[in-house]
C-alpha cells in the first residue's frame, strides 16, 4: 500500500476506478499527519479532483519533514491547473520549509517562463535569504532580462548563503563578457 510500490499502485488504481466518491476520502488523507500514503492519495487526487484541491495537495506535500516523493504531490497539483498550482507554489515558497522550499524551486525552475517574472523578482526582496535564493535560482529559467546584473549585485547581501548561491549560479553561466564584468567588481 506504499507509494509506488506494487501494492500503492494498485490502490491507488482501485481508487482511481472508484471516481469522485473517493475525493473526501483523499482531502482526509492529505490533510491528516504524513504518512506513506499521502503521495498516491495526491496522484488520485490530481486525476479525480477540481482546482480547488491544488492547496490541499501542496499544504501536504508543504508539512512532510523530507522531499521524497515531492513530485508526486507538485504533478498531482499541475494536472488539476498549473497556472493555479504555480501561483501556490510561488505563495508556498515563503514557508518555513526549507526541504519544500527547496524541492518547489526544483519544480518550478522546468516551469517557469517570462510570465512569472514579477513574481521571481518579488522573492529577491525577501527578508528571508532562503527565499532569496529561490528567487536567485529562478531568474535564468523565468528569462528575467537582467539576471546576470541580479546575480552580480547578489554578491553582496549581508546573508552569506545568497551571496554563496549568486557565486554558483555566476559560475555556471561564466562567460568572456561575465568574467570581464566580475573582475570589474
Amino acid at each position: 500500500k506504499s507509494w509506488p510500490g506494487k501494492k500503492g499502485v494498485r490502490a491507488a488504481e482501485s481508487l482511481l476506478l472508484r471516481g469522485p466518491e473517493v475525493v473526501p476520502y483523499l482531502v482526509e488523507i492529505l490533510n491528516g499527519k504524513p504518512s506513506q500514503y499521502q503521495p498516491g492519495a495526491a496522484w488520485v487526487l490530481g486525476h479525480l479532483g477540481e482546482p480547488v484541491h491544488i492547496q490541499v495537495i501542496l499544504r501536504a506535500a508543504a508539512k512532510r519533514r523530507t522531499g521524497g516523493r515531492a513530485s508526486a504531490f507538485f504533478d498531482a497539483a499541475w494536472n488539476l491547473d498549473a497556472a493555479k498550482t504555480k501561483h501556490w507554489l510561488f505563495s508556498f515558497l515563503t514557508l518555513k520549509r526549507p526541504v519544500f522550499r527547496q524541492k518547489a524551486t526544483e519544480f518550478l525552475m522546468e516551469h517557469v517562463d517570462e510570465k512569472d517574472q514579477r513574481r521571481v523578482l518579488n522573492l529577491l526582496d525577501a527578508d528571508s535569504p532562503s527565499v532569496r535564493i529561490a528567487g536567485l535560482r529562478l531568474l535564468e529559467p523565468a528569462k528575467v532580462e537582467d539576471a546576470t546584473e541580479r546575480l552580480v549585485q547578489a554578491l553582496a547581501d549581508l546573508a552569506p548563503a545568497v551571496a554563496r548561491q549568486a557565486s554558483i549560479l555566476l559560475a555556471l553561466r561564466a562567460d568572456d563578457a561575465m568574467i570581464a564584468r566580475l573582475n570589474q567588481v
